[in-house]
């Protein structure tokens, strides 16, 4: 609900919305990478169609997001071979080139 009226606000003030982007899709394990579906998951895909807007991508729950903040270090970087910094750089892709105003 919260999502879809940020979406909403955005809309009404003329603010671009790039798309949604799904957290807690699953869980990594700090180990093994493997992501295992422990919520359920979809509802990120499901709000970005209802909203018409981009479905951007599903981050899993990974401990090793919060072990990074907390060491004040870049997730992405200090862990960019984990399946999770995978993700979210395939996320964020399609922005790297867009123009600064």
């Amino acid at each position: 609900m919260d999502v879809r009226k940020s979406i909403s606000f955005c809309r009404l003030i003329e603010l671009p919305v790039l798309g949604v982007v799904e957290n807690m899709s699953g869980f990594a394990c700090p180990n093994c990478g493997t992501v295992t579906p422990i919520l359920r998951s979809g509802g990120g895909k499901k709000i970005a169609e209802d909203m018409k807007v981009p479905f951007l991508g599903a981050i899993p729950m990974d401990p090793k997001i919060a072990e990074a903040a907390d060491g004040g270090q870049a997730f992405v970087q200090h862990f960019a071979e984990s399946s999770t910094a995978k993700v979210m750089r395939e996320i964020v892709k399609p922005f790297e080139t867009l123009p600064e105003k």
